[in-house]
């Protein structure tokens, strides 16, 4: 058995492992509309499909 990850992982592990926000939320009023339960909610109900 072999394995190879696939090349996009590298820039993947190159993001950060959080990001702020809070710029976006003073200057535009953004807000977020996924936080993680509604993310995995929607993640796991795709697996379905």
């Amino acid at each position: 058995i072999s394995y190879a990850p696939d090349f996009r992982q590298a820039i993947a592990d190159s993001w950060p492992e959080s990001i702020d926000d809070s710029q976006a939320r003073t200057d535009w009023g953004w807000i977020p509309e996924y936080n993680l339960q509604k993310t995995t909610s929607e993640m796991l109900s795709g697996l379905g499909k």
